[in-house]
């Protein structure tokens, strides 16, 4: 709960998330909005991320869930797998350099539009309603949205470097090189 709650105030901190509002508050501005239950996720590096679970409830034909407005094939990316990765290592004939760069919270530099946020309230454990003005890891659209500044990055990377490949998944690209590579 600490974690979770540090978590919180450095978002709040940094203008990603907004609050905590009483109902009443948020009715003054929303005729209507909903929030979504918190859950959590620990990073590689131990911190823990707050959840905004867009997909609950699930199966409820009476409460549709966030992510069930969502059209998937409007959100495709071009991220690339381990298959597609591996294939091109293994028909390589000389050394490689390869780099790893990971984008620090990817999902937390994309905004939402104002339209948005009356569907991406979490209550924190107090009780008072937090707005996240990000997209949410776990949305659907999320992947999708944060692929297309991915992909722009990916091309980018390219043009400017002189690289052989580079590969992204979600928010870790791998940028492959030759020895002779400036």
């Amino acid at each position: 709960r600490e974690k979770i709650e540090a978590t919180i105030a450095k978002e709040i901190k940094a203008g990603r998330m907004f609050g905590p509002f009483s109902h009443e508050q948020l009715m003054e501005r929303y005729s209507f909005f909903r929030t979504n239950p918190l859950g959590a996720a620990v990073n590689g590096d131990g911190t823990v991320q707050p959840i905004n679970d867009l997909s609950f409830p699930r199966n409820d034909p009476r409460i549709p869930s966030v992510n069930s407005f969502v059209e998937k094939l409007d959100y495709l990316t071009t991220w690339d797998n381990f298959k597609t990765t591996s294939r091109f290592l293994r028909r390589q004939t000389q050394p490689l350099l390869l780099a790893i760069f990971d984008w620090e919270k990817a999902y937390r530099q994309i905004p939402t539009a104002k339209s948005q946020w009356r569907y991406l309230m979490v209550k924190d454990f107090n009780g008072g309603i937090l707005i996240d003005t990000r997209i949410a890891f776990g949305g659907v659209a999320g992947c999708g949205l944060f692929g297309r500044p991915a992909d722009a990055w990916k091309d980018l990377m390219k043009s400017k470097f002189d690289l052989v490949e580079v590969f992204c998944w979600v928010d870790d690209n791998l940028f492959v090189k030759t020895l002779n590579s400036k």
